[in-house]
């Protein structure tokens, strides 16, 4: 097990290398560009139990983390790319194998023209689904708007919470936004991706999916939005079927005041199996953000059906709420609290579909020793029960954290 272990850190290390020599060729190939780059490097030690959310979780264990967070952003008014990434290393002092955790992306987008914007990204995340994913599963705020460009999130498969079992995402995609007139837009995406799971439980897919959006500006605060996305999966093994699904969803994007913004969206997904077999789910997705001058609270809900390594295609229920709290110059709170819930759309030979549920919550309270040193504290809590049967016993972990994270580079 140490040797798969040390072999996963070196493919981690290699990605990483990739992905910052490919940000790397586009700094130099972007004329009068503006360069940043930082890194934060955290050093912490923790205490908890169960961190696997394993039926028979044992007492407590302590663990020592390593983190690092490297950033790499350059531009123009034309071109602009971002690398973002994220490697903790985790070493257990019993009972569990050393873990670590990669998730990496970067991204790239250019004008075109005063009405066309293309955009690309790679991405790639591999977990040893535990505890520490539970808090993760719904975003703890909307997209980045910023003008240059943000690596998309890839969430964990909420299926594998409480496996023990590392699954590893690769994600791509491609965009264009385009401006039809001055009321409204257009964004078409496409993307593609494979799963592995470690263990022969889990499944290995391929997924491709197209989506299309369409804004038009309502009012100076109301916009209506309406996408399609298209899209199937592909499974490796017989276990769970392929299937091809599209989601239209319709709603809207608004600001009701000057602090709170309020996007919510509403339709359908239509999922058919090869070999038969047609599904109809609803689906949503909705966020809403307030922001105050030293604090902001954001609530995300979202409802869709995708392909997941171990209930097959199912329709996925993720909420987050989160509240971020800036007391003085130099201490700064943060509270989130997730939920995520996969059924299978494709029953079992018994007739029974698999379903996981999962609950996380958090609490995060740092203290900044001037612009670049910052110590931490992290409590957090995560629940599952993931089984095909309605009387699955509930698995709990309980995790603390302290530590320290310098931060070198540009300031952000």
């Amino acid at each position: 097990m140490r040797h798969q272990s040390s072999s996963k850190s070196a493919a981690a290390l290699r990605a990483i290398s990739v992905l910052l020599a490919a940000t790397a060729t586009l700094t130099s190939h972007a004329a009068n560009a503006d360069t940043q780059h930082s890194l934060d490097v955290s050093v912490g030690a923790s205490a908890g139990r169960n961190p696997y959310l394993e039926t028979a979780g044992g007492g407590w264990r302590a663990a020592g983390t390593l983190t690092l967070d490297p950033r790499i952003w350059t531009g123009n008014e034309v071109t602009s790319a971002v690398f973002t990434g994220e490697l903790r290393l985790r070493e257990y002092t019993s009972q569990y194998q050393s873990d670590e955790t990669v998730n990496v992306g970067a991204a790239l987008q250019t004008r075109l023209s005063e009405r066309a914007i293309v955009s690309g990204g790679i991405n790639l995340m591999s977990s040893r689904s535990g505890a520490l994913d539970v808090l993760q599963i719904a975003p703890s705020s909307p997209p980045d708007q910023s003008t240059f460009p943000a690596p998309d999130l890839v969430p964990p498969d909420i299926s594998a919470v409480g496996r023990g079992t590392r699954i590893t995402r690769y994600f791509a995609h491609a965009g264009l936004d385009g401006t039809l007139s001055p009321r409204s837009q257009i964004h078409v995406d496409v993307s593609g991706g494979y799963t592995e799971s470690q263990r022969s439980t889990g499944q290995n897919y391929g997924q491709v999916d197209v989506a299309i959006d369409y804004t038009n500006v309502l009012s100076p605060r109301t916009s209506l939005i309406t996408s399609l996305t298209l899209g199937g999966a592909d499974y490796r093994a017989p276990v769970f079927r392929d299937a091809d699904y599209a989601a239209p969803l319709i709603g809207i994007k608004t600001s009701l005041s000057e602090n709170v913004s309020l996007t919510i969206q509403g339709g359908v997904t239509l999922t058919h199996f090869v070999g038969g077999g047609d599904h109809v789910e609803a689906a949503a997705n909705a966020n809403l953000c307030r922001v105050w001058l030293h604090s902001t609270i954001c609530a995300v809900v979202a409802r869709r059906s995708a392909p997941t390594a171990y209930d097959g295609v199912s329709t996925s229920d993720t909420a987050g709420l989160s509240y971020s709290l800036q007391t003085g110059s130099a201490d700064r709170w943060a509270l989130s609290a997730n939920y995520g819930r996969t059924r299978g759309l494709d029953a079992l030979a018994s007739g029974v579909r698999r379903s996981t549920t999962v609950f996380g919550a958090s609490a995060d309270y740092s203290h900044a020793f001037g612009k670049r040193t910052f110590a931490f504290i992290r409590p957090s809590a995560t629940f599952d029960r993931a089984s095909a049967s309605v009387n699955a016993p509930t698995r709990s972990s309980v995790q603390l954290e302290v530590g320290i994270r310098q931060h070198f580079g540009d300031s952000r």
